[in-house]
């Protein structure tokens, strides 16, 4: 019996979409989900800076650190902004280019895109951090809240902000990227089969014209 090749490849396309539509909640609920995370990162990250720093706080006084909570405010309020902008990057997103096979990259390795992404977002935080001096030391070193240039310079002129340290994402975030990550590892098969379905019946069809000349 010869095979139905348009039949499989629309029964493999209806199960892929399903999982693309699938990773489209996820990517939509991550992003959601990192916003509030980096909203209160913000909050959190300067409230233990002005106690780590105690010296420095003491010194700028009631007033400027009213100034800093309203800068800190402000930047609370875009935060939204920030987030979207960079995980909108299509390139971190597997499922918005469904045509194509996906790497297969696990673990620490699958998420470094997605850390650095947050970790630049972090890193908006250093505007306020330096206005206020909090990134001076005593020995006269900066702290350098900066995107490190993979080029050989490490920290370029034109370097985007980004925190220096890990940051641990929130339970959910973790559970949302694994997840993001499984349907990935279920869709590989079915766009594999889909290429080699539209390879097969390409080549079927170029014998079947030979047959006909």
């Amino acid at each position: 019996m010869q095979r139905d090749l348009d039949a499989e490849i629309s029964s493999a396309r209806t199960q892929l979409v399903t999982l693309t539509n699938r990773e489209e909640e996820i990517r939509k609920n991550l992003i959601s989900e990192t916003i509030l995370f980096i909203n209160n990162w913000y909050w959190s990250k300067i409230e233990d800076i002005i106690q780590e720093k105690s010296q420095i706080t003491k010194q700028i006084g009631v007033q400027m650190l009213s100034h800093m909570k309203s800068d800190l405010k402000q930047l609370q309020g875009q935060s939204a902004k920030i987030v979207n902008n960079l995980l909108q990057d299509q390139n971190l997103w597997w499922h918005l280019t469904p045509d194509k096979l996906p790497d297969l990259y696990t673990g620490r390795q699958f998420t470094e895109p997605f850390d650095k992404k947050i970790r630049l977002a972090a890193g908006e935080l250093s505007s306020i951090l330096e206005k206020y001096q909090y990134l001076s030391s005593p020995d006269g070193e900066p702290e350098i809240w900066r995107e490190f240039d993979s080029s050989g310079i490490h920290f370029a002129p034109n370097a985007r902000r980004m925190c220096p340290y890990h940051i641990e994402w929130t339970e959910k975030m973790k559970m949302l990227i694994r997840e993001y990550e499984d349907i990935r590892n279920q869709a590989y098969p079915v766009i594999e089969s889909i290429i080699n379905l539209a390879l097969e019946k390409s080549r079927k069809e170029a014998f079947d014209l030979w047959n006909l000349a």
